[in-house]
Parts: structure tokens; sequence; C-alpha cells
């Protein structure tokens, strides 16, 4: 009911001393209506600018914002999605984390005047389990966002990733310290490079993004 959701929304949470408030939103439904009693935040600025307003930042260290977005099979970011993220930036939103796409889109991070990172956008995950295997859509990427907030500072983030590719029939997740050595058919080979070979490319841009097995 409203008075759940008034209260779960945003949704606030501690890690290692670290307070973090979250929230989502997607672009639609799928066509499919949303059961009564239920409550799904479609993307709408007036929205996301009201509910980013409610969190306290004297209470939180950092904004988290996820978004169902994006063209499907696109490996660059739309329009809307970079008007979005540029939304959220300007709103003190430390990290957007997207997804839909079904493939790998580029991660995006901001610096302050010592070259710091204090924000990082990922367009797109890409597909962590899926029975895709059309090039670019058979695997996708495990972020990892080392944060650190001193005393009266805002935070600083280190960004890495791990790649990771899908081995069927079993829906295996096979990150390179696996896949570089394991004993794959010629076909599957094929696919494995293809696709670290693709997404190395797509990340290498962006330098202090690193990869990490």
């Amino acid at each position: 009911d409203s008075m759940q959701y008034n209260r779960l929304n945003p949704l606030k949470f501690t890690a290692n001393g670290l307070r973090f408030a979250l929230l989502n939103y997607t672009y639609d439904t799928n066509g499919m209506p949303v059961p009564e009693g239920m409550i799904v935040n479609l993307i709408d600025t007036t929205t996301i600018a009201s509910d980013l307003q409610k969190i306290d930042r004297t209470k939180t260290d950092c904004v988290i914002v996820f978004f169902h977005w994006g063209d499907e099979y696109v490996r660059q970011p739309n329009k809307e999605q970079r008007m979005l993220a540029e939304f959220c930036r300007k709103r003190n939103v430390e990290i957007v984390i997207g997804s839909h796409p079904h493939v790998i889109q580029p991660v995006e991070t901001s610096y302050d005047t010592d070259s710091i990172i204090r924000s990082v956008t990922v367009y797109s995950l890409g597909n962590l389990v899926s029975n895709q295997r059309e090039r670019y859509r058979n695997g996708g990427l495990i972020i990892t966002l080392d944060i650190e907030k001193m005393t009266n500072s805002p935070i600083r983030i280190k960004p890495y990733y791990t790649p990771v590719w899908v081995q069927l029939p079993d829906y295996i997740i096979i990150p390179p310290t696996i896949g570089d050595t394991l004993s794959l058919s010629e076909t599957q080979r094929i696919s494995y490079n293809q696709f670290m070979e693709d997404t190395r490319k797509l990340l290498r841009y962006n330098e202090v993004f690193q990869e990490i097995w």
C-alpha cells in the first residue's frame, strides 16, 4: 500500500558504516498492467526530482539510482539515457546503473578538481544470465565499486569490472579467470573470445575503469 511504499522508498541501508539510499525506475512494464495494490516507479523526471529531494543528505553518504531503460541490442546509450544520467548527476546522485538493452553499454565517471571519481554511470550491464547467443548478447558485466568516505568529504569511488560469458546448456556464468583456460568446444571458444574482446574494446577508453578477475 501507499503507506508501506512511502516508508520503504527510497530503500535505505548501511554497509561498512556507509549510509545508502536506493531508488529505481522503469520506462515501461512491457505492456502488462500493474496489478491492483502494486506500485511501479515509472521514469518521470518530476517524480525522480521529488524522490531525490526527500533524501536527507546529512544522513546519507551515497545515492544509487537504477534505471530499466534504453534501446534493446544497441551498444550506446540513447539521448534519453544520457539526459537522465545528467539529470541525476546534477542532483548529486553518485551511482546510476542501467539495464534492459541486453548488451553492455559504456561506463562514465565524473571527477572533481582533484581528479577524484565522485560519480559513476553504468548505462547497461548486459545479460548476466540468459539464453541469448547472438554477438554482444551472450554475457554481461559484474561491477565492483569500492567506495570510501573521509570525514566531512564527499565519497570517492574506485570502479572495477568483471566481464562474464554465459555457457549453455547449464547457464554457467564464466569470468576470465575460468574461461581463459576452460575446455570449450570450438564454437564456444570463438563465442567466448569474441565476447571478451568486444567488451574490453568497448570499455577500454575509460582508463580508470579497470578489469579485475
